[in-house]
């Protein structure tokens, strides 16, 4: 419970937050969505920054990037058009996967990014994806996420660094995409989830990318299954031997919720499943 929060601040501009965070001295943290904070606050905690007066929730399309304000209801980018069309239908999969209508109009993009758990399922289709993180604190940085998500985002930023914005690069014609979330009831959180971003030209993998969601503590890019791929001529053969090695070249953390054993069938059922529908269906 928040028995200790003696504090609440509404800023009205980044700096403002900025500075209010940094006068916490790290016993204030970041309201956004509110989804986990009664949770997953600290109990050092003492008073909590709201972002929602930031101008934050956007969604903006310029020059081949979509950009996706921090404050960004995961519902909202689930019912744009512009976000819907992107790689293929990427993020439009991965939004509707996350929980029911109630929950993704609450949830934040910027607070699913920064209170990222071993299930989040938007991180895995942005990891596919050519993504960068803006970050407002004491000075203003970008980011890409493959490097934000080397370690845990609440360890890696600093007590008064702010997501601000998610930029996502259009992969260009050609692209064709794939996400599976297998959990035990529509709306319950992943046991696993793959994304899949591939361009086939003229029978040949020219380029993919592949993610996994809830296998380990965090998201993470496959980069060895990638390469076995990557360059080869499409063949069931080819999909059949990835499926294979994926249960070789990635290992999976301990889940209380499944046997090992479920865990690595389930990793070569559902890569096969996702590569045949990106690298042999035609649309």
């Amino acid at each position: 419970m928040l028995t200790n929060i003696k504090y609440y601040s509404c800023p009205q501009s980044i700096n403002e937050a900025v500075r209010e965070l940094t006068k916490g001295r790290g016993r204030y943290s970041i309201l956004a969505g509110g989804t986990s904070s009664l949770i997953h606050t600290h109990p050092r905690c003492l008073g909590f920054v709201s972002l929602k007066d930031l101008g934050l929730g956007y969604i903006r399309q310029a020059k081949g990037m979509l950009r996706i304000g921090a404050m960004t209801r995961i519902q909202e980018i689930l019912e744009d058009k512009r976000a819907g069309r992107l790689a293929g239908g990427l993020l439009y999969k991965a939004c509707s996967c996350l929980g029911s209508t109630l929950n993704r109009s609450l949830i934040t993009a910027g607070g699913n990014m920064t209170q990222i758990f071993r299930w989040s399922d938007f991180p895995v289709a942005l990891l596919v994806l050519d993504t960068k993180i803006t970050v407002a604190g004491p000075s203003r940085m970008t980011v890409p996420l493959i490097d934000l998500l080397k370690k845990h985002p609440k360890t890696k930023l600093k007590y008064n660094q702010i997501i601000t914005e998610i930029g996502i690069r259009d992969p260009g014609k050609g692209y064709r995409s794939e996400f599976i979330k297998f959990s035990r009831t529509n709306f319950d959180l992943a046991i696993l989830s793959i994304a899949v971003l591939a361009c086939v030209n003229q029978g040949r993998c020219t380029d993919i990318r592949i993610a996994y969601g809830a296998v380990q503590p965090l998201c993470f890019r496959a980069y060895g299954l990638e390469e076995l791929i990557k360059g080869q001529r499409i063949s069931e053969e080819l999909i059949q031997k990835a499926g294979e090695e994926s249960t070789r070249l990635i290992s999976c953390s301990r889940d209380l919720r499944v046997s090992p054993e479920y865990q690595r069938s389930l990793l070569k059922t559902l890569t096969l499943r996702a590569l045949k529908k990106v690298l042999l269906n035609p649309k």
